[in-house]
């Protein structure tokens, strides 16, 4: 009786995690869409190398900045932020909030 070959098992890849702001929804922010189409065309395929959170501030500037923290302290490994004239300071505090915890 031989004994079983052993499996030549791959490493599990990783699933990268992306965080999305958006000023309005993701239903309604007109750039989403493409963006996710290039995603795929580079090879990201959710549910297997990219699992994506989103904050949405439904068009209250007032929220951007705590969804920015809430958004970071989940650690994604990439930040995508909507082109909202209204993100940059938040987007500034994020970065600031993510190199800060990581020191």
């Amino acid at each position: 009786m031989a004994a079983p070959l052993p499996a030549d098992a791959q490493p599990a890849a990783k699933v990268a995690r992306l965080g999305v702001l958006l000023f309005g929804t993701p239903e309604s922010e007109a750039n989403l869409p493409a963006f996710r189409r290039r995603l795929t065309e580079l090879g990201w395929v959710e549910g297997k190398t990219l699992s994506t959170v989103y904050r949405a501030a439904e068009g209250h500037p007032e929220r951007l900045a705590a969804l920015a923290v809430e958004l970071a302290s989940l650690k994604p490994d990439f930040i995508f932020a909507s082109a909202a004239t209204s993100l940059p300071l938040p987007a500034r505090r994020l970065t600031r909030y993510r190199q800060e915890r990581s020191a």
